[in-house]
């Protein structure tokens, strides 16, 4: 019988973001990745040359961040709820980039490098689209990044806000520029992978 290396190469796939979602990266090696896809150990040094190599397909193919144009208003506000609310409901649905985040300062590897990277252009693109009016709402906005990231309670998130004005928004045609180019990107939505990564 054919093996079916797509299938095969998914099962793999699977099992790592598995693996690292449920236990980080203590758990994550060659064989406990074999034994959980149930495939020789073999297919996976052939398939991805390694771990590592498993480890950049994961981030060749995995949106860690949206668009940060798609969670501003696109009407100006008077302060940063609706981004704070947006960003919040959208990590929700990536546990793998919650897990990563977590684990960005004890793990080095192919998928922990791209994440710093696509975390540091997300970043600039909120501080972009959020346009602090003065030094003390960058610092302010540069805060409110840890925060978000290490899952303060909303409560006290939201509180913080509530003497924090200036008008973040993205007009419409930001927005379209960005959702057009994420329908262009060659990465697949974390949540809309074949591979179920989620």
């Amino acid at each position: 019988m054919k093996r079916n290396r797509a299938r095969t190469e998914e099962r793999i796939v699977q099992a790592a973001v598995d693996l690292i979602t449920q236990s980080g990266f203590s758990e994550l090696g060659i064989n406990n990745v074999a034994a959980r896809s149930g495939v020789d150990k073999v297919l996976i040094y052939r398939y991805f040359n390694g771990l590592d190599g498993l480890l950049a397909h994961i981030a060749a193919h995995t949106e860690f961040y949206p668009p940060a144009a798609t969670l501003f208003p696109e009407e100006e506000a008077n302060d940063l709820k609706p981004f704070v609310e947006a960003y919040r409901q959208t990590m929700r649905t990536r546990p793998l980039t919650r897990m990563l985040i977590a684990w960005r300062l004890h793990a080095d590897n192919p998928l922990t490098r791209i994440l710093d990277e696509r975390r540091e252009s997300f970043w600039r693109e909120v501080e972009a689209y959020a346009r602090p009016a003065d030094e003390a709402g960058r610092a302010f906005l540069g805060c409110l990044r840890p925060v978000l990231e290490d899952s303060v309670p909303e409560a006290d998130v939201l509180g913080a806000l509530v003497n924090f004005r200036y008008a973040p928004f993205v007009p419409g045609e930001a927005r379209a520029r960005a959702e057009a180019q994420a329908a262009l990107a060659p990465e697949t939505a974390e949540e809309e992978l074949p591979t179920n990564l989620l």
